[in-house]
């Protein structure tokens, strides 16, 4: 009887992995393409070409906006699903968080220096030592941060502080989803209406009582761009922890041809009303915007799933592009930029959109490129886990250094060598703090051995 229970243990498992492997094909397929679709909203947003074009070129980046949105979908999707297929009712957060800084910071510290390079190869700009130590910390865009630093250094970099603020909410609404799915799912929709509905009147209160009380300005557009993506971030939890309780029959509805072409039919509506209720902006927190941007990325994702199951070329075709996104997301600028003030803005070439027709697929192939040594640069640092302590320190380092230079306001008054006296204290203090624990535990081990050896 226990063999035979084995067995359909073992059948079920593989039944699973089986399904698990369609659909993370689909799912790298469409990381791929939004990743694709961020570096053509980059091109566009900085040549201007999706504000001086007619309105299907100007729809096409409101529709591809919404690419940041698609990812946070994901990252909900795949970060549940993560979880579930392990013994999550004794999970190791603690391990959860090391992963994600060791797949983050390395990359995220790198490219900084490719951007440091970048701004004074093009404009000779030197940026203080404060401000790249808060940048390479990942909580340079903080919805607190002055307007004029939110996109300092590096723009695309503001994604690093959206997704670690979702990294801090995910074990909290994991735990919320596990106790009961429905009821979270109720009350993060009715929120959702909420915000939808009030979000200017509740902000604009908001700023006027923390200017206030801590006397600091706000700006508004900024909270839009986190508090819609928790919202994202949310359903897609929720969708994975859904397909996380039964993947083989969840994965299979999913692909079923009739949901995919349902939500094609729901994606060609949603289309539709950008060119019938056009987005204003007026303000990033517009009505419709809120509405079409999650509207977009669920539909399209849900589509996919069942478009991209059995297309075994695009997948492999895509698979580069699709495993190393985060690498594209912190690094594409950097080539855009090049491109750019080098050779369209140096030959007069901005208004020549015929000629976006070369220079997109050649943006997006050098940044492919480009991302790959980056990619297996990160993948050696996930692997080898004698980084992982220096990893960490340093991490923390800039954390630690960033919160202090955040809570007692300083980065107006902090000057370059107080800057790096105050982050070397932060990294020695660590490092001794690491030296104590290791010798503790290197003792704590000497003594139950010898105490094993006594009682033997």
């Amino acid at each position: 009887m226990k063999v035979n229970n084995k067995n359909e243990k073992l059948k079920h498992e593989k039944n699973n992995t089986i399904e698990y492997e369609g659909f993370f094909r689909s799912i790298t397929s469409i990381q791929a393409i939004t990743i694709i679709g961020i570096i053509i909203w980059h091109i566009g947003d900085l040549s201007k070409i999706r504000e001086h074009s007619n309105i299907f070129i100007r729809t096409f980046f409101e529709i591809i906006e919404s690419s940041g949105d698609v990812f946070i979908f994901l990252s909900g999707i795949l970060l549940t699903i993560g979880v579930m297929r392990t013994n999550y009712e004794r999970y190791s957060w603690k391990r959860w968080y090391g992963r994600r800084i060791v797949r983050i910071y390395p990359i995220l510290i790198i490219s900084t220096f490719f951007y440091l390079f970048s701004n004074y190869y093009l404009f000779h700009t030197v940026f203080d030592a404060n401000s790249v130590l808060v940048h390479m910390s990942g909580l340079q865009s903080t919805p607190t941060t002055l307007e004029a630093t939110f996109f300092l250094i590096a723009p695309p970099h503001w994604y690093v502080t959206l997704i670690l603020s979702c990294y801090l909410l995910f074990p909290l609404l994991f735990l919320c989803i596990k106790k009961n799915a429905k009821l979270t799912a109720f009350l993060g929709t009715l929120l959702f209406v909420c915000y939808l509905l009030f979000a200017n009147a509740i902000f604009e209160v908001s700023k006027e009582v923390i200017s206030l009380i801590f006397q600091k300005e706000l700006f508004l557009w900024q909270y839009s761009l986190f508090i819609l993506r928790y919202f994202v971030f949310l359903f897609g939890m929720l969708l994975g922890y859904w397909i996380g309780r039964n993947p083989t029959k969840n994965i299979g509805i999913l692909q079923n041809k009739t949901v995919g072409l349902i939500a094609f039919v729901f994606l060609i509506i949603i289309i539709l009303f950008y060119f019938i209720f056009p987005i204003t902006n007026y303000t990033l927190l517009d009505f419709i915007r809120i509405l079409y941007h999650p509207l977009i990325s669920i539909s399209f994702v849900f589509f996919s799933i069942w478009f991209f199951q059995s297309k075994t070329i695009i997948n492999k075709t895509l698979e580069v592009p699709g495993n190393e996104t985060l690498e594209l997301f912190l690094i594409h600028q950097f080539v855009i930029d090049i491109f750019y003030y080098r050779i369209i803005e140096y030959f007069s070439l901005q208004n020549r959109i015929e000629l976006y027709l070369i220079f997109i697929p050649l943006i997006v192939i050098i940044s492919i490129a480009l991302a790959l040594p980056f990619f297996l640069l990160g993948r050696i640092f996930r692997n080898e886990r004698k980084t992982h302590k220096a990893i960490f320190t340093l991490s923390f380092s800039l954390i630690i250094y960033a919160l202090i230079i955040s809570i007692f306001n300083l980065n107006s008054v902090i000057s370059d060598l107080n800057s790096l006296l105050l982050f070397s204290s932060i990294i020695i203090i660590l490092s001794l703090i690491n030296i104590f624990i290791f010798f503790t535990k290197k003792k704590k081990l000497k003594f139950n051995l010898h105490m094993n050896k006594l009682f033997l």
